[in-house]
């Protein structure tokens, strides 16, 4: 047999081991793609859910809202007004406060909030600290009126706490709270259930730390 016949022979006849190398070689790469294309599932079924667990959680906090709105009288679906400075007599004295429950009486508001400047001042007292309490229940809000700046400025902190299991408190001064509200109102939403500077997922942190001028 001529040399190139023989030439012909070997590549249109591979060897037995040329054959296996070739099987082991294609099915390790199989393998590395069929694993790469099951790692991505994975990671795409895992942002799917996280995705609809986050959802969910903004649907229930909605609801939620929603349903406490209704118990306190506020109709979810209306439009509230805007406010001014005209709502607020004596404004610098003031602090507006959303989140209250509406089974707390001024009276139970007054003395929770004289309780704590006790307790951090521990000043006695002649005279009540707050002047007066207000509720809005229309709107959803509260204002407090104290005789002396420093004991606002101490209630002011207390700002993203609990008044009670499952209220936190949201604190602001009254012309930052004006236009925070109105802002709102400008975009649609309705501030008397989801309270100025909140957002579905954020409940309870503080934006406002200023003072009125």
């Amino acid at each position: 047999m001529s040399e190139l016949n023989r030439y012909r022979e070997r590549t249109r006849s591979p060897s037995p081991r040329r054959e296996r190398s070739h099987r082991h070689r294609d099915k390790h790469r199989h393998s590395s793609s069929s694993s790469g294309s099951r790692e991505q599932d994975r990671n795409e079924t895992n942002e799917a859910y996280e995705l609809y667990r986050k959802k969910r959680e903004e649907r229930r906090i909605e609801y939620e809202r929603r349903a406490a709105a209704k118990l306190e009288g506020i109709n979810a679906n209306s439009k509230p007004r805007k406010l001014t400075v005209e709502d607020f007599p004596s404004y610098k004295r003031k602090l507006v406060v959303q989140n209250i429950p509406i089974s707390q009486s001024t009276e139970d508001i007054m003395n929770y909030f004289f309780g704590i400047l006790a307790q951090v001042t521990g000043e006695r007292y002649s005279k009540n600290p707050l002047i007066s309490v207000r509720r809005f229940d229309d709107l959803g809000f509260v204002t407090m009126e104290f005789r002396k700046r420093d004991d606002a400025e101490i209630c002011l902190n207390l700002d993203g706490t609990e008044y009670c299991s499952g209220y936190k408190m949201k604190i602001v001064r009254v012309k930052r709270f004006i236009e925070q509200w109105n802002d709102e109102v400008n975009r649609g939403g309705n501030p008397a259930i989801d309270p100025v500077g909140y957002r579905v997922g954020g409940v309870g942190k503080s934006n406002f730390s200023g003072l009125d001028d």
